[in-house]
């Protein structure tokens, strides 16, 4: 007889293993990678409505809410607490809503919500307990009485403006025969499905993110299309919006000559109304900061303006009442870089941000509104009752109005982490060639919020000119790394671009005391950073199979060299990163011009060789102006370009700001000089810069002739250049310059004569007027509309070759 065969479990631990805790927020050691795009998280408070001997109490409100509020098709949590609950039979809660519309014909009862949920009732075996817990599903619909459709529940809302129509629609829930009536509110919640583009300028992302912007064309008149003008606004493309989002815009306006110029001599024109909503920015270059102020300027020819159209119907009678929801702030902008276009045509571009406005004075000072403000809710549509939003142009001058239907929703679109999406780094582990497991095994670098290699990165594939003994292995692929908590775009690297190769007498490094560049080998540029800190960058030349070249900076073996936040070296990456972000942000029109194209921040794994690398990728742009003054090849024509190049970015709305010696950041590119004949210059270095500057200085950099202090000057950063430049020294009697005495007064005297113009053109007619032997700031880009005045106006062009773009061989 075979014996039977028990299989026992294992025996269980018990209490010895504890079910691990979770939370969204990563703990020692650890580091979010990834946010998942997740709805906010619920509010933790609670709402208490008390009556007698009744008390009602809801879960998941927000602290100090006087009117509890709920969103269709969600569940309502609470606890219904009753005093001397011995001679209760049953609870009944129950949930009423209607919707109240009045036209000058009639008006108008629709039932929206009716229901009943019995929460206790007696069985006779036992007593009511003193707290009785409830939830249930608020409704998402009601049926329409007179089409009897199907339609979404409305907002709470009340409207009463002075004259009628008016709409009321109120929610509330009661209980049982002792009545506690309370009030809520109905407020719908939802997202866009992608979000606005961090700070974006069309000019410098329409190419690199096409898919951020959607074009609008402007309906116009007849008699204005039969003139050859056309009319585009970009807005974000979602096209859906929060009711909190700041709206960037930007408006587009091309046609003849002549018609566009008086356009802009109308906005000139016009006295300036600092109390109007609508007054804009005078124009100005603006670099694109997260906000763009609201000034004191001239009414503007051009509104771009958000409308809300209330729609009802009542008794048959369609009635549309229309309020204005936000002005936006227009910024008139430079024309395009490198643009070129027959000299009859041009092009004016504005851009601009424009938001929701709730303006509650209007609405509690004169009882049009109580409860909700129309200002507060989404776009919906509720049979006879619904809400459309526009976007709108309106060019008063040629009889135009175009409205642009766009959406609103309660909720701003987040990119959060909820618990379950945190990953978790294993320290010490490894980074595959491949990055195909970059998400989950990263190494110590993590512990100074390092950034992560994007999903779907871009790669390039580093090659040195020799085989590397330590590894055998002479080329590395790196990706390109997305900063934490910032979503802008970068330059993208050219298509035809796929490796950069680095030869041996193209690795520098700045020598410690008066950081002239000094040549290094590859054995000494693997060492750096593998014992810790280290006190000056490494940098290279790289150059593409296409011929062109990049500045690579370089932290190798930066699991050692960047772990720990006192060294040097952690310090240089801060001021890296911080100067990435700033040309994502802000930088992008210029790109290549006046500044360098950055193409990122990017990571490679070496192996034994120097570990880890991060670097960035930027645009090649020869050497600093601080090395052409050692090598004694400065010129005061040298001189003249970089002050111009200050002056552009001032202009542009940046301070440098922040550097010892700022000529270390300024860069002459002498070879393509020498090829081409034409000088470019750059300023980088961006760590320190601040944006959304409003230069007002007065005086060019130039030759002054006397020193000039930097209140005079009227700007603190250019007057500081104009010093060690030596522009503002005293020269001997009989110098041809200009005074500055003369070229105060000029100014203070063209602004008089124009008031409201921007500084921008006000400098531009001082240089043409009293500096014209010196090379112009703008080529093409503006032109004086009266050149035999002695103070004449200045409107812009279609047309701007910027001064890098200049062909005087002997700059």
């Amino acid at each position: 007889m075979p014996v039977p065969v028990v299989l026992a479990l294992p025996p269980y631990p018990g209490d010895r293993i504890g079910i691990p805790s979770y939370t969204a927020q990563p703990s020692l050691g650890e580091e979010s990678l990834s946010r998942s795009a997740t709805g906010h998280a619920p509010p933790s408070g609670e709402h208490v409505t008390s009556s007698g001997k009744i008390s009602l109490t809801f879960k998941n409100q927000f602290p100090d809410v006087l009117v509890p509020t709920f969103a269709p098709n969600e569940l309502i949590s609470g606890t219904i607490r009753v005093q001397s609950p011995e001679s209760v039979t049953e609870v009944v809660l129950k949930v009423a809503g209607r919707m109240d519309l009045a036209g000058i014909h009639g008006t108008r009862r629709q039932e929206l919500v009716r229901e009943s949920y019995t929460v206790w009732h007696n069985n006779l075996r036992h007593m009511c307990p003193p707290s009785i817990p409830f939830s249930f599903i608020f409704p998402s619909t009601f049926t329409e009485e007179e089409s009897g459709a199907s339609c979404a529940l409305p907002p709470s809302i009340l409207v009463k403006p002075s004259e009628r129509p008016f709409l009321y629609i109120k929610f509330s829930l009661w209980r049982g025969e002792k009545i506690l009536d309370v009030p809520v509110h109905i407020h719908p919640r939802a997202c866009p499905l992608r979000p606005i583009m961090p700070n974006p300028s069309l000019l410098a992302t329409v190419k690199s993110a096409p898919e951020e912007w959607h074009q609008v064309l402007c309906t116009l008149g007849p008699k204005v299309l039969s003139r050859g003008i056309h009319c585009s606004l970009f807005i974000p493309s979602s096209q859906t919006y929060g009711l909190q989002d700041i709206i960037s815009f930007h408006l587009q306006v091309n046609g003849p000559v002549n018609m566009l110029r008086r356009l802009v001599t109308t906005e000139r024109a016009t006295s300036p109304t600092p109390s109007s909503p609508s007054s804009p920015s005078s124009p100005s270059f603006r670099s694109r900061s997260p906000r763009i102020p609201a000034q004191s300027a001239p009414t503007h020819p051009i509104r771009v303006y958000l409308l809300r159209q209330i729609n009802l119907v009542v008794r048959g009678e369609h009635i549309t009442r229309n309020i204005p929801l936000g002005e936006g702030v227009l910024t008139t902008l430079p024309p395009p870089i490198s643009s070129v276009a027959p000299t009859n045509s041009a092009q004016i571009d504005w851009g601009g941000e424009i938001s929701v406005k709730t303006d509650v004075d209007r609405w509690d000072n004169d009882g049009s509104c109580k409860g909700v403000l129309i200002e507060s809710i989404s776009t919906f549509d509720s049979g006879p009752l619904w809400l459309k939003d526009f976007i709108v142009v309106s060019i008063p001058q040629w009889d135009v109005e175009h409205r642009h239907s766009i959406t609103f929703v309660s909720d701003t679109w987040i990119d959060d982490v909820g618990p379950g999406d945190r990953v978790r780094v294993v320290v010490g582990s490894t980074i595959s060639n491949s990055f195909k497991e970059v998400t989950l095994k990263v190494t110590k670098l993590v512990c100074f919020n390092a950034p992560c290699v994007e999903q779907q990165m871009p790669f390039v594939q580093i090659t040195f000119e020799d085989q590397l003994a330590s590894t055998g292995k002479s080329s590395f692929q790196a990706g390109r790394l997305r900063l934490p908590q910032h979503d802008a775009q970068f330059r993208p690297i050219p298509t035809d671009v796929e490796e950069l190769r680095i030869s041996r007498n193209a690795l520098y490094k700045n020598r410690i005391g008066d950081g002239s560049r000094c040549r290094i080998d590859l054995e000494e540029l693997c060492e750096w950073g593998r014992e810790g800190d280290e006190f000056e960058p490494i940098y290279v030349e790289a150059c593409a199979t296409n011929g062109m070249r990049f500045y690579l900076r370089l932290f190798l073996n930066a699991q050692n060299s960047l772990h720990d936040r006192s060294f040097e070296t952690y310090e240089m990456y801060e001021k890296v990163v911080r100067d990435a972000k700033f040309h994502s942000l802000h930088l992008g029109p210029v790109e290549g011009h006046i500044v360098p194209r950055h193409h990122g921040l990017w990571l490679m794994d070496t192996g034994l060789w120097a570990g880890r690398v991060i670097f960035t990728i930027l645009q090649w742009c020869g050497l600093p102006y601080a090395e052409i003054i050692r090598e004694k090849q400065d010129s005061e024509m040298i001189k003249v370009f970089v002050g111009r190049a200050y002056e552009l970015l001032h202009d542009y709305g940046v301070v440098h700001g922040g550097d010892d010696d700022p000529f270390d950041k300024v860069m002459f590119d002498l070879d393509h000089h020498e090829a081409t004949g034409i000088l470019k210059c750059y300023i980088a270095g961006f760590s320190e810069a601040q944006s959304g500057h409003i230069c007002k200085r007065k005086v060019p950099i130039l030759p002054l002739g006397c020193f000039v202090p930097s209140k005079t000057v009227g700007c603190r950063e250019i007057g500081g250049i104009l010093c060690i430049l030596h522009f503002s020294v005293d020269r001997p009697d009989g110098s041809d310059e200009t005074t500055v005495e003369v070229a105060l007064k000029w100014h203070k005297k063209y602004r008089k004569e124009h008031p409201g113009v921007s500084n921008v053109l006000a400098l531009y007619a001082q240089r043409a007027k009293l500096y014209s032997k010196w090379p112009p700031l703008y080529y093409g880009a503006y032109e004086l509309v009266d050149p035999d005045n002695a103070y004449p106006q200045v409107v812009p062009v279609y047309g701007d070759r910027m001064p890098s773009s200049s062909t005087n061989d002997s700059h």
